[in-house]
């Protein structure tokens, strides 16, 4: 990604997302380059002031998730070996768990608002539009949550297990058309979300980003102000 401006330099510090020396390479170092790293929904963004390698996190997009949490601090090495190794056994996992945690705060938030906003028996199609998002919302999340819960850190009473795969099984059968997802959300989703919450900090297995995109596309000033219900 190449920076013949700093202007364009500048437009990069939005976007990085956690504390740390990337930051600082970014405010005080005239960078001529920096490469942005990718896999999945993970973005990361490299600089070498110095001849130092420097990766930290970039805020994903509001459109997949809204941060409610500080994200990782960023890393510095002397040499790529060095980097790789710090990415993958520091800056990666606390990304993942940044990421999580944003994703259980934004599925809480929505359903606390959603039950003090709306009596049982008072939603009715066509659903409100605000609460329509969070119930897209809360379908992008859950997942994820079950996935962590069904982790093996996770250990899981009977019952707990047996309304985790409860769970699972309706939400499958209504986003098939076969179900209320509504109905689910409202009624099953507090218990899912406290099940989340309850369970051990999350340690995910975390796969190293792909090669440097060529000419990635700069990202835009942010105009964005999260996502709303």
């Amino acid at each position: 990604m190449p920076l013949p401006e700093a202007d364009r330099q500048r437009d990069l510090l939005p976007w990085v997302w956690g504390p740390g020396p990337l930051l600082t390479a970014l405010e005080r170092h005239r960078t001529p380059c920096a490469a942005r790293l990718t896999g999945g929904d993970t973005e990361l963004l490299l600089v070498q002031p110095d001849n130092e390698c420097v990766i930290g996190a970039m805020l994903p997009s509001p459109d997949i998730i809204e941060t409610f949490v500080a994200g990782p601090s960023s890393i510095s090495a002397a040499g790529t070996h060095m980097a790789a190794s710090l990415v993958e056994d520091r800056l990666l996992p606390q990304y993942q768990e940044a990421v999580f945690s944003s994703r259980l705060t934004e599925a809480d938030d929505d359903l606390r608002w959603a039950q003090e906003t709306y009596e049982p028996g008072d939603v009715v199609e066509p659903h409100p539009r605000e609460l329509a998002s969070g119930l897209d919302r809360f379908l992008d999340h859950a997942p994820e949550l079950i996935a962590h819960l069904r982790s093996p850190n996770t250990p899981l009473a009977a019952h707990e297990a047996a309304f985790l795969d409860y769970f699972e099984a309706t939400l499958g059968q209504a986003q098939n058309g076969g179900g209320d997802a509504m109905a689910l959300w409202l009624t099953e989703g507090e218990q899912l979300i406290e099940l989340a919450q309850a369970a051990p900090t999350r340690q995910t297995t975390v796969t190293r980003p792909a090669t440097p995109n060529a000419v990635p596309v700069p990202p835009a000033a942010v105009t964005s102000t999260g996502r709303s219900r």
